[in-house]
């Protein structure tokens, strides 16, 4: 049995059609890739996303599973048991988790989540926000829900919330994954070909002869969200350094993202009814200011310098 762990976006789709399409052994399914990108035009062989889904459908008869974590009712640790706790033979099946190596590729993996799920999935916002209107709560306590956000609302609350929220896809206990391999979303986007061809070998199988064309295709379709990334840094570094740089309108996500490096910087953004945000540095640099607080860390670190 096969078993690959994923934070939703990471792939998970798209390495299961690969083990059953692309390889010799397995039977395959018939999918294609998405505009978006994406692989979820095919039913899962199981692809449980709540624990009850995970306690009723785990069972010794599947060949390959693809649970995402965390979920709302149990983090990976609970999923991780509730598999051990089932399956006869799990000490010697294949084991795989994908995983952000850092805040950089959580983000990436946001934008992703965006595309591919609430643009993709039609799910609009919840996938960020369905499980976490206490944080809404915490941050307007006359709102309980994201739709009641206007844009420029939702993006200062998502710049100041995800940081926290995405730390479990990056800090992932060694002992808690004992006899799992190790992959992150950063691998498989810049070294697609031989991850996934060190996927299929270990778990036994042979690669089939249309792998290399289908994985060629399946990484340019992901280029625009790669690019997306690239324009938030750009964006970033040339407000810092008051440099003119004109960017296309970007996602919510992908301002928020930008909002965020800001005020790790240093710089806080008035956005007060900024539903339009700028796609110019000049623009968004006029837009900025220090914060008492970071003013004041600003200074200190210009003294000990």
């Amino acid at each position: 049995m096969i078993h690959v762990f994923f934070v939703p976006g990471m792939f998970g789709s798209m390495i299961e059609y690969v083990l059953k399409s692309h390889t010799l052994e397995m039977i395959p399914i018939q999918a294609s890739i998405r505009d978006d990108g994406s692989m979820h035009g095919y039913c899962k062989k199981f692809h449980p996303t709540t624990l009850k889904e995970l306690q009723q459908g785990l069972n010794n008869s599947i060949d390959i599973t693809t649970p995402i974590y965390p979920c709302e009712e149990v983090n990976l640790a609970g999923i991780i048991q509730i598999f051990k706790n089932t399956l006869s033979e799990w000490k010697t099946h294949s084991k795989f988790i994908i995983h952000a190596p850092d805040l950089k590729w959580a983000e990436i993996n946001l934008l992703f989540q965006y595309h591919k799920i609430a643009l993709g999935l039609k799910m609009g916002m919840d996938i960020f926000s369905g499980n976490n209107s206490k944080n809404i709560v915490s941050w307007n306590p006359d709102y309980s829900h994201w739709q009641q956000m206007k844009p420029w609302e939702y993006r200062e609350w998502f710049s100041m919330f995800y940081e926290n929220w995405v730390q479990e896809w990056i800090d992932i206990d060694d002992d808690l994954i004992d006899g799992f391999i190790r992959i992150t979303n950063q691998e498989i986007l810049e070294n697609t070909k031989n991850v996934i061809l060190d996927m299929i070998r270990f778990c036994n199988l042979t690669p089939g002869p249309d792998l290399s064309s289908f994985l060629d295709i399946y990484r340019q379709k992901q280029s625009y969200i790669l690019n997306e990334y690239a324009h938030i840094e750009q964006a970033v570094s040339n407000t810092l350094n008051d440099i003119e740089y004109q960017w296309p309108k970007l996602s919510i996500i992908g301002e928020s993202i930008i909002q965020r490096k800001l005020r790790s910087e240093g710089l806080e953004i008035r956005c007060d009814g900024l539903d339009d945000f700028p796609t110019h540095s000049v623009k968004l640099k006029e837009l900025t200011y220090r914060s008492d607080m970071n003013l004041h860390q600003h200074q200190l670190q210009g003294n000990h310098a």
